[in-house]
């Protein structure tokens, strides 16, 4: 594991615990759903503060001030000043990935990632929900990603574990074999 899913992961953990045991899972869920909603926007403007320009205190006050005004949980402004304290808030992103997978887990619910050349449609959508849901006796959400380059098919992920029907895995694999055949 690398050293900053480490790190990462002791924050989710300790927030999730706290958040079970005063029964705040959900008000912080859903702070942190709305941060990772926002967050890819102003990726450049956190890392501009996390960076040496601006001194501890300025970028904690910041992170509070912002979260007052956003009426967040309190635990979830306690762990925004906290990275803030320590320099981690590039960390945040993953905090709050592990958070909610966290969440899901707790729900029975599993994260699946689905990348294919274009959209699937709903039908495609709910066949591979029922046939995942079968195969994992867990509640299903798939989350669709477009991705053009791998030509065609799915790459189906959960966890660590993939299915990578697409052509271009297709097409390498061939390609493999010619090599050896030729080599």
């Amino acid at each position: 594991m690398l050293p900053n899913i480490k790190i990462s992961s002791k924050y989710a953990d300790a927030l999730f615990s706290a958040s079970v045991a005063d029964k705040s899972v959900n008000s912080i869920k859903k702070d942190l759903e709305l941060f990772q909603e926002v967050l890819p926007q102003y990726k450049e403007f956190f890392k501009f503060l996390n960076g040496p320009v601006h001194g501890v205190n300025t970028i904690v006050e910041f992170m509070e001030s912002i979260s007052k005004k956003c009426k967040l949980h309190d635990k979830t402004i306690r762990l925004l000043s906290i990275i803030a304290r320590h320099r981690r808030l590039n960390l945040l992103s993953s905090i709050i990935d592990l958070y909610l997978a966290k969440c899901r887990e707790m729900d029975n619910k599993k994260l699946i990632e689905v990348r294919s050349f274009s959209k699937l449609s709903k039908a495609q959508i709910g066949e591979l929900e029922g046939a995942l849901k079968k195969k994992l006796d867990k509640e299903i959400i798939i989350n669709n990603i477009i991705d053009e380059s791998i030509l065609g098919g799915i790459v189906i992920k959960c966890d660590s574990f993939v299915i990578d029907d697409s052509i271009l895995n297709k097409l390498n694999n061939v390609r493999l074999l010619t090599n050896k055949i030729l080599i």
